[in-house]
């Protein structure tokens, strides 16, 4: 579990970076502080919340309350400093008067400053809860529930379940540990969804099979994900007890073949909009190739065939289940391929590139498929199982601070911006540089202007790469520096609130593009060293509600 939460921290890093790196020398300061519960929740429990985890950025500073909530950070260099506070069962109570937002706090050292009385406040996360009921109005005891959130990348929406769990003997659920944001419900009741949910655990003697069950119904009476109603948790918004009325609709089957008929065949299914990281459903196809899957609902679904450990795979093939069964579904596959590559960094063609991993990325709207290679001391990896007929995002993690994403070339052919497609015997090269170009930023705005969120979108090329998008939030102040900006031309934008990735929509949204595009300033950042600075004016949170 560790690694996969140490992975976690590494990617986060990389996709929202801006905090100032202080100087080495010179005086130094400190950071004192209390995390603590906000509120009406502290008067039914101590106020101070002993082993909430405080980070601390740039340096990745990592620290724990003490059993007095309160925590310390010295020896720093003077400038601008980010504290995130996260605690299991908790999340960050947002105060934008005083710069505190979901992503923390945002804070200056001036000289050999103690900054001190810090105080974090933090609230319950909240839940999602309610009853799942069959179609005779009788509660339905083990049953999943899916909660799906919709994530923005710059390649477009996905919606990702984010939480899962089944009913009780009284058909109760209750989703906790979520954060304020929008959501998608849905629950199901039969034997293959209770295999997504448990996998081979055994129910007690008293609990039914639910064999076909009945279709996957979303909140509100949506059979569709595409057409489903969020729920929306929000601070201070009571989503009371959401009912999901299961019904006895008619199911269908999905009847195909895959070609050639390979053994150990699996098939991947999703509905669209969904992950085939996280299939709802493995299918193995009989030694003739064809294959069956029962108790479909009608809507959109995408299938994935792969083999032989991944040396066979099949493109996404999107299926539509309207009112009768689908059938003659053909899957062919072909055999994938390897891709050799180098990782070098400009000036230090001899650095030591260790743990470095390079990532394919499969370009689609519709789902998430990852190739991963592990970089040799010497920078060279091998990528096992391309398809030639899919296109790529390629990305390069961890990168260590100041270090970004030079060029990348296969064939001569530049394929930095994305949507790379293989062929056999063709290298990747990959060059890394060094950033050292930082932007002063200044908002203003009528109201409070500590907490909004700075974002420096890169030039409409790059606008498929994570990496050349910055954000940082400005401090009490309404101050940020952004360090380590590569070289290019960017629009600076200011948020006062904006959801968590939603600024990506400007790079496939037109709609969006031009709908901030007056809002924003264009700002060229160049090599050397040099710093440059910009005022911004906010663009209030009621012009960004919604936005997506």
């Amino acid at each position: 579990m560790l690694p996969i939460l140490w992975l976690a921290l590494c990617l986060s890093g990389l996709q929202v970076r801006g905090a100032t790196r202080p100087d080495s020398d010179g005086p130094k300061g400190s950071i004192q502080g209390l995390v603590v519960r906000a509120g009406a929740a502290a008067l039914a429990a101590r106020a101070e919340l002993a082993d909430a985890q405080v980070e601390l950025k740039p340096g990745n500073i990592k620290v724990l309350t003490r059993a007095d909530g309160t925590f310390t950070f010295r020896n720093l260099s003077p400038g601008q400093y980010t504290l995130s506070f996260t605690r299991e069962g908790f999340i960050p109570q947002e105060d934008r008067r005083r710069g505190i937002t979901l992503s923390g706090l945002t804070v200056t050292i001036v000289g050999s400053e103690a900054l001190k009385d810090i105080a974090l406040p933090m609230i319950p996360a909240p839940a999602i809860a309610g009853r799942v009921i069959d179609p005779h109005g009788e509660p339905v005891p083990a049953g999943l529930v899916r909660a799906y959130r919709r994530k923005f990348t710059p390649r477009g929406p996905q919606l990702k379940i984010v939480k899962k769990g089944m009913t009780n003997d009284m058909g109760e659920f209750r989703l906790f540990g979520l954060n304020f944001a929008d959501y998608f419900i849905s629950a199901a009741y039969s034997d293959r969804d209770r295999a997504a949910a448990i996998g081979r655990t055994q129910l007690s003697a008293n609990v039914a099979r639910a064999d076909d069950g009945y279709a996957t119904v979303f909140y509100d009476s949506a059979e569709d994900l595409t057409l489903a109603q969020s729920a929306h948790v929000a601070p201070g918004v009571d989503t009371g007890s959401l009912n999901i009325y299961l019904r006895d609709s008619k199911r269908f089957s999905i009847f195909g073949f895959v070609v050639p008929r390979t053994s150990s065949t699996k098939i991947m299914l999703v509905p669209k909009g969904g992950d085939l990281a996280q299939p709802d459903d493995l299918i193995q196809p009989s030694g003739l190739g064809a294959f069956e899957i029962r108790g479909v609902s009608p809507g959109s679904y995408l299938l994935m065939a792969t083999a032989v450990d991944g040396f066979l795979a099949s493109d996404v093939i999107e299926v539509r289940v309207r009112d009768a069964d689908v059938e003659n579904v053909r899957i062919p596959m072909q055999e994938t391929i390897s891709i050799n590559g180098r990782l070098f960094l400009e000036r230090n063609l001899r650095a030591d590139l260790t743990g470095m991993h390079v990532k394919l990325l499969r370009s689609t709207f519709e789902f998430e498929q990852e190739v991963e290679a592990l970089v040799a001391a010497d920078g060279t990896f091998t990528l096992d199982h391309v398809s030639r007929s899919a296109e790529y995002d390629i990305v390069v993690e961890p990168l260590s601070t100041g270090t970004y994403v030079k060029s990348i070339s296969v064939a001569a052919r530049n394929v930095l911006p994305g949507k790379a497609v293989f062929a056999p015997n063709q290298p990747l090269q990959i060059a890394l540089a060094t950033a050292t170009d930082e932007l002063a930023v200044h908002v203003k705005g009528p109201d409070s202007i500590g907490g909004v969120q700075v974002v420096l979108v890169p030039q409409p090329e790059l606008r498929r790469r994570e990496d050349r998008y910055f954000t940082a939030f400005t401090d009490k102040s309404g101050d940020v520096r952004l360090t380590n900006v590569p070289p290019g031309t960017y629009t600076a934008y200011a948020f006062e609130r904006i959801a968590e990735g939603a600024y990506y929509a400007l790079a496939y949204n037109p709609l969006a593009d031009s709908r901030f595009r007056e809002r924003g300033l264009p700002v060229t950042i160049g090599e050397g060293g040099g710093m440059k600075q910009i005022e911004l004016t906010v663009i209030p949170a009621s012009d960004t509600a919604g936005f997506q």
